[in-house]
């Protein structure tokens, strides 16, 4: 099956307007939001904030970023760039600036085999509702990473992703999440007329927590290898139907240098269906369990599993109206059997309702309404939060 090559035409948005800025190589995108959130940090419902902190307090997002290709024949050599800050009116402490950098090279070698490689630095904040402070906890990760997919027949293809990561966190209390992380993954795929898609695969992760000892952490792993296998089924049933499903079972084994090393069996799945009721009704469900490193509590792993069922409503060509819900099962588990005394297993439900408006073919305005309530099930407590947002983005 001959592999397409990139156009250098279609990654740049179309403008009706006639602007020297058109012919430059990268395209420009800047956002602005401003919110309030009424529990910044899903404090329990009816608990009191420290002293000179406030439950809830407005804020603004501010985004920036070029993002450049450059056609080589029929391949192309790339560089993004992206950053951000947050800025509260009173708990400073969750101010935070972030980026996203990555550059590399999307390649093709003869017809058959295509692919791509790319290093990338970036940091983000952990999400609000996971921190157990009013002080941000900002994630940064490098990384390398390659994908190639080869055509071995007109309708069978071989994959083979691997990569190599590092994850820092900026609180000293989280630094034992710290992590090194490599992974390997090889598949083969069998492709009917371009609409359907089957598929074996099979990924190695090794995760090495390099802050944890026998002495400060005795009860934490220091190691998480990972064995996944799966298959997974794509199908555009018809005009108005797709159907996206990953079914497998991943294979985790922590060590300690203190506790026995232990290995359990998860399944891990992902279905998703997209339904176009009408020209204007669009619905999407998912379901999906993981099991992969902590985020932002301290455990040897997280378990999550989610369902979500969103609808969008195309009011009129310029106006959109989005409503989803969700609900997030967690569990954040050690080696020992101990756990954090909050947040260690919880269950989050979030309702989203979003209204997008584009103002110019380049410009959108949004508003937002998104209410969340989290149960700890580790002491029982139940959180609220209601979070109001409006903002307007330009990509050119």
């Amino acid at each position: 099956m001959p592999v397409k090559s990139s156009n250098s035409d279609d990654w740049h948005p179309a403008s009706e307007y006639s602007n020297w800025i058109d012919n430059l190589p990268f395209k420009v995108l800047f956002g602005q939001t401003l919110a309030y959130n009424d529990n910044l940090l899903l404090l329990p419902n009816g608990a009191i904030p420290p002293p000179g902190q406030k439950r809830g307090d407005a804020y603004s997002m501010t985004n920036v970023g070029l993002l450049s290709r450059f056609p080589l024949g029929a391949q192309a050599i790339f560089i993004n760039g992206t950053y951000g800050i947050s800025r509260y009116e009173h708990d400073t402490g969750l101010n935070s600036s972030n980026w996203d950098v990555n550059g590399g090279w999307d390649w093709v070698f003869t017809s058959r085999c295509s692919g791509t490689l790319v290093a990338s630095d970036k940091q983000t904040q952990a999400p609000i509702e996971e921190l157990t402070s009013f002080t941000a906890n900002n994630i940064r990760t490098t990384a390398f990473n390659e994908k190639a997919k080869c055509a071995v027949s007109d309708n069978i293809n071989v994959i083979l992703n691997s990569g190599v990561s590092r994850a820092n966190n900026s609180l000293d209390t989280l630094a034992v999440n710290d992590n090194k992380q490599r992974f390997v993954l090889g598949g083969i795929e069998y492709v009917i007329a371009d609409l359907n898609v089957i598929g074996a695969q099979a990924t190695f992760t090794n995760t090495d927590y390099f802050n944890r000892s026998p002495t400060a952490t005795p009860g934490l792993a220091t190691t998480l290898d990972q064995q996944s296998y799966a298959m997974y089924y794509r199908r555009i049933l018809s005009a108005k139907l797709e159907v996206d499903g990953t079914l497998g079972v991943t294979r985790s084994t922590v060590s300690s240098p203190v506790q026995s090393t232990s290995s359990f069996s998860d399944p891990t799945y992902s279905v998703s269906v997209k339904w176009t009721a009408t020209p204007k009704v669009i619905f999407q469900a998912l379901l999906s369990q993981t099991v992969a490193p902590p985020q932002n509590i301290v455990a040897d792993f997280e378990r999550i599993r989610t369902e979500s069922l969103s609808v969008s409503y195309l009011f009129s060509p310029r106006l959109t109206f989005a409503w989803a819900l969700g609900l997030s099962d967690i569990k954040n588990p050690t080696v020992s059997g101990a756990s954090s005394p909050i947040l260690a297993m919880q269950k989050v439900f979030f309702s989203d309702l979003r209204a997008i408006y584009q103002v110019t073919p380049l410009i959108n305005a949004t508003g937002e309404y998104r209410y969340t309530d989290r149960k700890d099930e580790t002491v029982s407590q139940r959180a609220t939060s209601n979070l109001f947002m409006v903002g307007l983005t330009y990509q050119r």
